[in-house]
């Protein structure tokens, strides 16, 4: 999608029945890439994707444009590596918590069948981030987050959040709750797979205020709107389900899930996650030329 383009804010004519249908079939082909690999197409995809029952003339347009984007770039595909995770250049620094007094009813569920754990333990790595009051109608945020594993990406989302947040800090908070939500979900499956999962989850974002309030103890509650989630990811900080971590902005590459970006910083960040597939020879365009006409 262009920069900064707002597709809830289109008013061309609505498709007549034979558009409409055409639209909703080439958006359910997009969204079933987006399962399978296409993490660089799943902002645009899930934008486009809620006007499947009023698409307008615009939004076609917009469809059509990410058809064309896949055929110039049709060999993009996942990188598979075991390896150390290699989003950043410098190393953060650890944040020491204690939430020994505040929250020391909490615990990890640990379920007794769960195999007994074989081989080396696997660091998970959780991108997160958010684009407040993106929806220029309905005035809500989006949310994206990214769950790695060593350097792997297997979870993307790219999500409109479902209540108004009056804040930066509210509606990072929530996409930080969101990321949360998915480190339980990825240790329960890592530890039925055998898994040996003992590190807490490492969970990246550009946010401080959200950083320092989900890992010093001492941090107060400024937003009562948003307690529920400041109490969730504190307990899991609490517990070790959860590590968080501050990086650079231009470093964290779940901002490819929140909003449209200009093309140097989009193929940077689609550069961080997927890569052309192992048995491509020569180039992407090279490719195209020889398989489009």
């Amino acid at each position: 999608m262009t920069n900064k383009d707002h597709p809830e804010e289109d008013t061309s004519p609505l498709l007549d029945s034979i558009m409409y249908t055409e639209y909703q079939s080439l958006i359910g082909m997009l969204q079933w890439l987006v399962t399978l690999c296409r993490i660089d197409i799943c902002y645009a995809v899930s934008s486009l994707s809620r006007f499947n029952a009023t698409p307008r003339e615009g939004h076609f347009s917009r469809v059509l444009r990410i058809w064309g984007y896949l055929k110039k770039y049709p060999h993009r595909a996942l990188k598979i590596d075991n390896g150390k995770f290699e989003s950043l250049v410098d190393p953060w620094e650890p944040i020491v918590m204690d939430f020994a007094d505040q929250y020391s009813y909490a615990s990890e569920e640990i379920d007794k069948q769960f195999p007994t754990p074989l081989g080396d333990e696997l660091e998970v790595h959780i991108l997160f981030d958010c684009d407040h009051a993106h929806d220029k109608i309905t005035g809500r945020s989006i949310s994206g987050v990214i769950v790695c594993v060593c350097n792997t990406p297997i979870i993307w989302k790219s999500k409109r959040q479902g209540a108004v947040q009056t804040s930066t800090y509210g509606a990072e908070l929530c996409s930080m709750g969101a990321a949360a939500e998915e480190a339980i979900l990825i240790r329960y499956m890592l530890r039925s797979f055998g898994i040996k999962v003992s590190k807490p989850c490492t969970m990246l974002g550009d946010n401080e205020a959200t950083i320092v309030n989900a890992s010093v103890a001492s941090s107060p509650l400024s937003k009562k709107h948003v307690a529920l989630s400041y109490h969730f990811i504190r307990e899991n900080s609490a517990v070790g389900t959860i590590c968080p971590a501050k990086i650079s902005g231009k470093d964290n590459f779940a901002d490819l899930l929140t909003k449209p970006l200009e093309k140097n910083t989009f193929m940077k960040h689609t550069g961080s996650v997927l890569s052309l597939e192992a048995n491509t020879l020569g180039s992407e365009e090279n490719q195209m030329s020889k398989n489009y006409p």
